[in-house]
């Protein structure tokens, strides 16, 4: 059976899962892995077992009458490093290199209290270098819960998709400007609609040819920001009245895009 309902961490819950089981819905849940208890705790961590650490593992466990396909991803591991070696940065720079310091100078919600030990007034904290071990441990470690029994890649696959919706929600929201909308009349506001989504459906047609032809993927941002710094200009010739037009320079990245599609830009002008 295929899987039905795929949902965030936001979603995991007990009384979640159970109401998804009553519905008898194949379903894909991230799990919050750190809240499972100790025993879970050595479980998924034991993922690097499977292999060396510059490799994609996955692991299959079972919890509580469900299955929890853990998996390891580098890549993330080298972003996980990343985030965590700016927020101790910051904090270097917040404890001017003593052992202790006052909290007044702590950014709330910024992420750097999860390294931190606090005083039972909470006005004196310190760097935990235990905790910065933890958290090391869990580097480039996801969870998902599911009834399925497709195959764990199948099951992690499923989950990547959310992203992608996620992604053209904020593509449409943010970068095409899709809402608010401003129109009135109900033919303009369907005309806006549509321009949106013609534009969404190319801009994704150029980044799966970008990435079958290039080998690597390419971001809406990208092929906004780069196309969005190509011009044309008119010009008319004040006695004749003729017109020209006068294209600017073009990047290799705009080059490459214009093949892509089968056109080729060219930076001469050119008489209309």
């Amino acid at each position: 059976m295929s899987i039905k309902f795929t949902a965030d961490r936001g979603m995991f819950s007990e009384g979640n899962l159970k109401k998804l089981a009553e519905m008898n819905t194949n379903y894909v849940v991230a799990a919050r892995l750190k809240r499972m208890g100790q025993e879970m705790d050595k479980k998924i961590l034991a993922v690097h077992e499977q292999g060396s650490a510059d490799c994609h593992l996955v692991k299959d466990i079972a919890w509580k009458g469900r299955r929890l396909v853990v998996c390891y991803n580098p890549a993330t591991a080298a972003k996980d490093r990343q985030v965590r070696q700016r927020l101790l940065e910051r904090l270097a720079k917040i404890s001017g290199g003593k052992e202790k310091f006052t909290t007044k100078n702590l950014i709330k919600n910024d992420g750097t209290s999860r390294f931190l030990d606090f005083s039972d007034n909470k006005e004196i904290a310190s760097i935990s270098h235990g905790k910065i071990a933890n958290a090391e441990r869990w580097d480039g470690i996801h969870g998902y819960v599911t009834n399925s029994d497709k195959p764990a890649l199948e099951v992690i696959a499923n989950y990547k998709r959310l992203w992608e919706i996620e992604e053209a929600f904020r593509i449409n929201k943010h970068d095409l400007k899709m809402r608010p909308i401003y129109h009135h009349k109900p033919e303009r506001i369907v005309a806006h609609l549509d321009i949106c989504f013609i534009v969404y459906a190319l801009a994704r047609q150029l980044m799966a040819r970008y990435q079958l032809q290039q080998g690597k993927r390419i971001s809406f941002r990208e092929i906004h920001d780069a196309l969005s710094a190509t011009e044309v200009s008119h010009l008319i010739h004040i006695a004749t009245k003729k017109r020209y037009f006068l294209p600017s320079a073009s990047s290799p990245l705009v080059q490459r895009l214009y093949r892509i599609v089968g056109l080729k830009y060219s930076n001469v002008p050119g008489k209309i």
